[in-house]
């Protein structure tokens, strides 16, 4: 063998080996690009189930939201017509009070951001602790949209048992 031969068997055994280097590189290359690829789409992937995780907790939150202001709206459509003290009245009437009902005195009305407040003091005169709060709870349940907005109560000497109270309610409406 002449040294010519020598010298182009081994350039191109080399040849040969600079291709499968240069194909095992790109290899390399590719599969590392992939690898960094796959961990931002990962990535990504985990930030939006925060988000949606969040989103759905702020449309839960959405949901109770509504329901309670939906439930105020209509308590605000059924106040037209009746005056706080008529409500009181009828209310504790229901529930066996209306004799206990001592003195009614119109505080006024009151109106802001297109809501009327309509306020009366009840004063109610020996009544009993469970009397009083079935009260309380009928009139913050009821169908118009009442409020407590003070409320003071005090013993009797002459009955222990009973109680003399006195609050300020109100009725908000519309308009």
């Amino acid at each position: 063998m002449s040294f010519e031969e020598v010298k182009g068997r081994l350039l191109a055994d080399n040849a040969l080996y600079l291709k499968v280097f240069g194909g095992v590189l790109v290899l390399v290359v590719l599969v590392f690009a992939s690898t960094i690829y796959l961990n931002s789409l990962e990535s990504i992937s985990k930030s939006k189930e925060t988000e949606l995780t969040a989103f759905s907790e702020l449309s839960k939150s959405y949901q109770r939201e509504s329901s309670s202001i939906l439930r105020f709206d209509r308590k605000l459509r059924r106040s037209a017509g009746k005056s706080p003290g008529e409500l009181i009245e009828e209310v504790a009437r229901d529930i066996g009070l209306g004799d206990s009902i001592s003195s009614f005195r119109p505080i006024g009305e009151t109106t802001e951001s297109g809501y009327t407040s309509s306020s009366v003091e009840v004063k109610l005169k020996g009544i009993g602790i469970n009397e009083l709060a079935n009260l309380v709870y009928e009139i913050e349940g009821h169908s118009s949209l009442l409020a407590i907005k003070s409320f003071e109560m005090k013993g009797r000497f002459d009955a222990p048992e009973k109680i003399d109270a006195t609050m300020r309610v109100a009725l908000i409406r519309k308009g």
